[in-house]
């Protein structure tokens, strides 16, 4: 069955809980991990950047995946945040559980 992974950076593990706690709440992804300490390099204003970042991969269905992405983009810390969408094929029994869990 297909889920959408729905991966953004945040600039500390603060900012990252307190979007995955509250995006998880009000039922716009079924679930939030944070991978602890990314490093990324970027360019911004013709300057190399170097950041210490946390990456947050949601996850969710067809249904509410505009709303996760308009609560990104206008919530999120960074002027540009980073917002890549992956369908994915999941198993059919955690697909299940993420769909009952956001219906």
């Amino acid at each position: 069955m297909l889920i959408y992974l729905v991966i953004t950076t945040y600039p500390n593990l603060i900012i990252a809980k307190k979007v995955s706690a509250f995006v998880v709440k009000e039922k716009l992804a079924a679930c939030a991990q944070i991978s602890d300490n990314i490093i990324s390099f970027y360019d911004w204003n013709n300057a190399l950047q170097e950041d210490q970042e946390y990456r947050v991969i949601f996850k969710t269905n067809l249904k509410q995946l505009d709303a996760l992405k308009h609560y990104i983009e206008c919530d999120h810390p960074y002027k540009v945040p980073q917002l890549i969408i992956i369908p994915v094929h999941s198993s059919d029994s955690y697909a299940e559980w993420l769909h009952h869990y956001l219906s």
